[in-house]
């Protein structure tokens, strides 16, 4: 499938590039879930739960991408599996990072629920406190995680294939042309194309709605007090401001790889070992590592929860050394 070999020079670059996305990413992410479990104060909001998830989906996917680069790098699957049955599965349900690409799938559909969730608090608030509770987050969250796997399973593993010398080729069984044609015009829609015009309404509309409430509330008197209204008001729209910045960052790290996979699917003769290609992968897997740091720059509650949490686990051990010196 494949009509170029990368050089083993660049191997060693590429290994250690993906093993450095997918440690960022395990960190990253790790220190998010860590900073909402100690944090009862952010934990309050319904839309944390999509973050908790979206850090989740994105720990687990810098995890798989190590495993995963790592097995493919190191791993003969014509030697290490004799069994017919374990080969099979292993070439259908694991061969081409299909659990990976299936992880990076969910994370893109959280992106979607989570804006639809802060489009429908915004539009329709009366609506939305009434019937999205965190049992319809909940339900949303773990859908996700099945969509993404599940259809990634489906459609990859389908045209996977075992060689007779034992070997797995990646997609390398397309019933004909058409089929494959068709297959990449629906992902490209699925993976790309459908999030971002959902993203691009959701956040447009947002947006549009707060810029009237501001021109509103110009012409309302001035006060020095700020209510507790105002204050949620304020949250919000920060939150929603932070949402908005790790859409984009999904549009630049996503749009690279897709419209390469939409141009090799039609059939022309691109590699999916190649330099520019390896780039792209690489760009979708960064995106499991900017948004922890889109969060510690942007969001205000996470913030101060972060420093909140650095504060009282320092001050103990400086009042101890203060103690010993005395």
């Amino acid at each position: 499938m494949n009509n170029t070999i990368t050089p083993s020079s660049n191997r060693g670059f590429l290994m250690a590039s993906y093993t450095t996305i997918g440690l960022l990413g395990v960190l990253g992410n790790s220190l998010v879930l860590f900073v909402f479990r100690k944090s009862r104060n952010l934990r309050k909001y319904n839309s944390s739960l999509f973050i908790i998830n979206q850090s989740l989906l994105d720990l687990v996917s810098a995890v798989v991408l190590i495993v995963a680069k790592w097995v493919e790098e190191e791993v003969d699957e014509s030697r290490a599996l004799k069994n017919d049955v374990a080969k099979w599965l292993f070439c259908h349900l694991w061969f081409g990072e299909i659990a990976l690409w299936g992880l990076m799938t969910s994370s893109t559909y959280n992106l979607v629920v989570l804006s639809l969730e802060r489009y429908a608090s915004v539009r329709h608030p009366i609506t939305h406190k009434r019937y999205v509770g965190k049992r319809v987050i909940l339900t949303a969250a773990i859908t996700v995680w099945i969509l993404g796997w599940g259809y990634e399973t489906i459609y990859h593993g389908a045209v996977n294939k075992v060689f007779p010398s034992g070997h797995c080729g990646s997609f390398a069984n397309w019933p004909n042309d058409q089929v494959r044609q068709a297959i990449g015009i629906f992902t490209l829609v699925l993976q790309f194309f459908f999030p971002l015009i959902v993203l691009s309404f959701s956040y447009i509309s947002i947006w549009n709605i707060f810029r009237t409430k501001v021109s509103a509330n110009g012409n309302r008197n001035g006060t020095t007090i700020q209510t507790k209204a105002e204050k949620n008001e304020r949250v919000r729209k920060n939150t929603i401001k932070t949402f908005m910045i790790v859409a984009v960052a999904f549009v630049l790290c996503w749009s690279w790889n897709e419209v390469y996979f939409f141009i090799f699917n039609l059939g022309y003769p691109l590699s999916l070992d190649s330099s520019f290609y390896h780039f792209t992968v690489l760009m979708v897997f960064l995106n499991c590592c900017i948004n922890p740091v889109v969060y510690m720059v942007r969001y205000e509650e996470f913030k101060l929860s972060l420093k909140r949490l650095f504060k009282s686990r320092i001050a103990p051990v400086i009042t101890e050394e203060t103690s010993c010196a005395d």
